[in-house]
Order: structure tokens, then C-alpha cells, then sequence
């Protein structure tokens, strides 16, 4: 189960950052932002001492994220490791998966990411891709596609901010799965 996770990572800074659906990516301070991310973010001191650099999932530079993700990548089977194989085979045995997003989530950016949803770019624009387009899903490079097809993929919509559940989501969601 992961329950508000970034699965597909984040490609910009949220809480005030540039959310390139929201602003216009022309404001130079969007253009700063952008920057600095794209500059940092790859760099090995940063994949190597922080965990958030880890997660970041740019739109438009595929073959960059592949090659430096130290841990994104490699753990949704984008990367080719030796591990590769076996772990989408163990992907693929579980008896049931379970990911939750945050409808109204302000921390990750897209929240869609919590469910396996990305942002591609789209000529100049850029649009939110639902889990069952993307790639990871449809090549089942992770496993996502034979655990739905096996019916053991559950995919929860919560509509409120980053991890913040009831306590009837507790006992009427999250209990139940994980009897």
C-alpha cells in the first residue's frame, strides 16, 4: 500500500512553487525555478545526500532522468538494472496493492503521481496522463497492468491535502485491505 507516495515522482515544487498548469510558464520567476531545478537536482551530490532529488521526474528530459535517477527510476523499472526482472516479479505476486492519492494535495505535484499518473509534455503544454496510459502501465514494466488485469490493483481517491484522512478512511478503507 502507499498511501499519498510520489510513485511517479514530482516535476516541479508545489506550496507557492510554479506549477506549470497553474502559472504561466513564460514569468520568469517560473524560468528561475526551472533552472535551478533542472541544474541541482541531477547533480550526484544531490541524488546521493537527499532523498527528495531521488523522486524528481522531469517532462521533458526522459533520457537525463534515466541515466541519473538514483532511485526513481531504478525502483519503477524506467532504468535497467539487474534487478529489472525480479522486481516486477515480485510485483506482480502480490495479492493486492493499494495506492491512495489526495485529490486536493498541495505536496506533490502532480498529485496524480500517487497514483501512478504523470505529466507529459504535449507540443508546448503540458498535461496530466492517468495511470493507465502511461508507460509503466501499459509496457507493465513494474507489474501495475497484470495486478489490475488480476483484479488486485485498488486505486483510492481521497478528496482532501497531502495524507490527510479520516478516521472513517482508516477504519472503512485502509483496515479492511490490509485484513
Amino acid at each position: 500500500m502507499t498511501v499519498g507516495s510520489p510513485n511517479m515522482g514530482f516535476t516541479e515544487i508545489p506550496e507557492g512553487g510554479c506549477q506549470s498548469l497553474n502559472i504561466d510558464a513564460g514569468n520568469m520567476m517560473c524560468k528561475m525555478e526551472h533552472n535551478l531545478l533542472k541544474s541541482t537536482l541531477f547533480s550526484d551530490i544531490m541524488q546521493n545526500s537527499l532523498s527528495f532529488p531521488g523522486y524528481y521526474r522531469p517532462t521533458d528530459n526522459k533520457g537525463e532522468y534515466t541515466e541519473k535517477s538514483s532511485f526513481l527510476a531504478a525502483l519503477n523499472n524506467e532504468k535497467r538494472t539487474d534487478k529489472f526482472d525480479q522486481h516486477r516479479d515480485r510485483m506482480k505476486s502480490l495479492n493486492a496493492f493499494m495506492v491512495v492519492q489526495f485529490d486536493k494535495d498541495q505536496i506533490i505535484f502532480p498529485h496524480e503521481s500517487e497514483t501512478f499518473g504523470e505529466i507529459v509534455k504535449d507540443g508546448d503544454k503540458q498535461r496530466v496522463v492517468p495511470m493507465k496510459e502511461t508507460e509503466i502501465y501499459k509496457e507493465d514494466l513494474l507489474g501495475l497492468k497484470t495486478l489490475d488485469e488480476q483484479q488486485k490493483l485498488k486505486v483510492v481517491h481521497i478528496d482532501n491535502t497531502h495524507t490527510d484522512f479520516s478516521e472513517k478512511d482508516l477504519q472503512e478503507t485502509f483496515i479492511p485491505f490490509l485484513k
